[in-house]
This record gives structure tokens, C-alpha cells and sequence, in this order.
């Protein structure tokens, strides 16, 4: 007398592994754990199992048995699916089920996600930034910087059409400042041209790890008080590492922007990701120039020179809306309105 071999049966879809459609099946599964397929006019096939992987649901996911030729079948997830298979419901599972059957659970997690991303991304990665730059050796920043200005050089940089003793001046007021600040390695202050007639840029920046470039209508439009105090903001950048910062923090956003977007984050993305990035910069222009004034009152120099600096190089640029939030320079008026109590403090008697 042959012993009567006990089946469970279940309804399932059968997804060849070709087409994304799937195919209504029957599935038997003995007590050994192998399948007899039945499908709508042909016949049955068995599936041994040794000849398939069982993978485990998580949530309302289904049953996935995935065959070494490739198709799969789906079973649904249920107490009586779960126990044929000898798979339980474990914790994560549970979790995800309460949260799937309560949709106000999945917004506050969803939120409460993205909320640590941005706040991991506003001060964590500056965090990161900071902790990793002075690790970085002098040799690769010195390789960094001269890498920078030979770009610039190829394609933003023009020769300076300064006198001899104009292309001195920036050099030597940064000689000055150094006496007080004492910057290693010491800074090296350079001219170049930037733009052309209306176009043309006063403006100055440090590059890695001892570079100022000043240009031609910086040097040209300013008299040697507010061309020290533009100097001493941009050793205020050299002496707080702020381009190594950057170039971390640049390549951590890079990472994660390819982990996220496959590498092509698309307008929105970027945008946000520049909201985001701006913040950061700004606060590396108020560290700037609180480094300036301060060294400038070392210097026994006036603050207010960087206040009338400020106001000659804005002069005719526009501050307002989408673009002053998207810049990576603090408001004008905001960095007036610091200097001036900053004046005012170092002016008090009691400082």
C-alpha cells in the first residue's frame, strides 16, 4: 500500500524571466519541498528543490521562489503560505507591516528620514570637512593649487596690464598683513585680468594652499587700505582651510549624488543640492571676514576698510531673490551692516 503524499496548494503567477507579464498557475508542494506546477492546458511540470531558492517576504512582499533557469514564482505572503515554506514573520517584517497598515506612520518616517539627510548634510558633511582637511598634505594641496590656477589660467585668466610697481602692491600689503597673522606657508599674491570692458571682474580668491589672485580691477579701483582688507579676507580663507573644506565636501556631495541619481541628479536635484551647498560657503564668507577685521585691527588698520571695499566691488551688481539665496557670498548689506558693529565694538572703550 503506497503512503499518500500530502500536498498544499496555492494560487501564484509564474514570471518566465523574458516578459515582464506573468502567467496564473497552480503550485503543489509536497512535504520534501518539491512543486508541481499546473498550468492551463499542459501538463504538469515538477520543480525538485534543489532546483530553486526560496526568498523571504518582507512586509506584504510576496513568496519568491527563483529557479536556477531563471523564472519565478510568486505566492502570496500569509500565515498559512509562510508556514508550507517554514518561513516566520520576523521583527523587521512586523515593523513594516504596522507601518504599511498605518499611512500616518509611513509619512512621519519618511519625513523623519529626510530631515536627518538635510541635517546630515547641512552639519554633518561641514563637520566631515573640517576634520578631514588639515589631514590632507601639504604636497597634494600644493599639487591641487597648481593644478587650479593652470586651468584658470587656460580659460578664465588673461595677463594683468598692470605697472610693475601695481603688480607689487598686493604682494606687499600681503607682506604687511603677514607680519601679524603669520601664515604657513606664507601667501603668495598674484594679478591677473578677468573679463573684458563692462564685463571685467574686481575680485580676488584664494587657491590652494597659499595663492591670492587679484585682478586687474580689484587692484586698479582700490586704494591700499581696501585692498589690504580684501587681501586679509582672502587669507582669512588660506588660514581656515576653506578650499581644502570645499573640495571635500564637493567630493562628498559627489558621491552621494551618483549614489542617489546614478550621476545625472537633473535640474531639480541640482538646484536643491546648490540650496543646500550655498549655506555653507556663506559661512565660510563670514568666517573670512571676521578673520579680516580682526587682523586688520591687529594691524592697527581700520575695519571699515573692508565696509568701503565691499562697497566698491558691489557697486552695480544686483542682490535680490532666487539669485542672492543661490549665491555663495553672504548678502552685501548683511556683511556691511557686521562690519559696521564690529566697528563699533572694537571703537568701545571697554573691548
Amino acid at each position: 500500500m503506497s503512503q499518500k503524499v500530502e500536498l498544499t496548494t496555492f494560487d501564484a503567477r509564474l514570471f518566465d524571466g523574458v516578459s515582464s507579464r506573468a502567467r496564473q498557475i497552480v503550485v503543489d508542494r509536497d512535504q520534501q519541498g518539491n512543486l508541481t506546477l499546473h498550468f492551463e492546458g499542459s501538463e504538469p511540470q515538477i520543480v525538485l528543490l534543489r532546483d530553486y531558492i526560496t526568498i523571504r517576504p518582507v512586509g506584504h512582499s510576496p513568496i519568491v521562489l527563483r529557479m536556477e533557469s531563471g523564472p519565478e514564482i510568486h505566492i502570496a505572503a500569509d500565515k498559512r503560505s509562510r508556514a508550507a515554506f517554514g518561513l516566520g514573520v520576523s521583527k523587521l517584517t512586523r515593523v513594516i507591516e504596522a507601518i504599511e497598515n498605518r499611512p500616518l506612520p509611513v509619512v512621519a518616517v519618511v519625513v523623519s528620514a529626510m530631515c536627518v539627510g538635510i541635517a546630515s548634510y547641512i552639519y554633518g558633511l561641514p563637520m566631515l570637512a573640517k576634520a578631514a582637511a588639515p589631514r590632507i598634505p601639504l604636497a597634494i594641496k600644493k599639487e591641487i593649487g597648481s593644478q587650479g590656477l593652470s586651468f584658470l589660467d587656460r580659460v578664465m585668466f588673461m595677463p594683468t596690464q598692470l605697472s610693475v610697481e601695481q603688480q607689487r602692491r598686493p604682494q606687499v600689503l600681503t607682506d604687511r598683513l603677514q607680519e601679524v597673522v603669520k601664515l604657513y606657508p606664507e601667501p603668495v599674491a598674484i594679478t591677473r585680468r578677468m573679463g573684458h570692458g563692462d564685463g571685467e571682474a574686481a575680485n580676488a580668491m584664494a587657491l590652494l594652499p597659499y595663492t591670492i589672485v587679484a585682478t586687474y580691477k580689484l587692484v586698479s579701483s582700490l586704494n591700499d587700505a581696501e585692498l589690504e582688507a580684501v587681501l586679509a579676507h582672502e587669507m582669512g580663507h588660506l588660514s581656515l582651510d576653506h578650499s581644502t573644506q570645499s573640495l571635500v565636501r564637493g567630493s562628498a556631495v559627489s558621491v552621494a549624488t551618483l549614489v542617489l541619481f546614478g550621476g545625472d541628479p537633473g535640474v531639480f536635484q541640482a538646484l536643491a543640492i546648490n540650496l543646500v551647498d550655498s549655506k555653507n560657503s556663506r559661512d565660510h564668507e563670514r568666517e573670512a571676514d571676521r578673520f579680516a577685521l580682526d587682523a586688520l585691527v591687529r594691524r592697527g588698520s581700520s575695519p571699515m576698510a573692508l565696509h568701503a571695499a565691499l562697497k566698491k566691488i558691489s557697486e552695480g551688481h544686483e542682490e535680490a531673490g532666487l539669485n542672492a539665496y543661490l549665491s555663495s557670498h553672504p548678502m552685501t548689506e548683511d556683511r556691511l551692516q557686521a562690519i559696521e558693529e564690529f566697528s563699533r565694538q572694537a571703537a568701545s572703550p571697554s573691548r
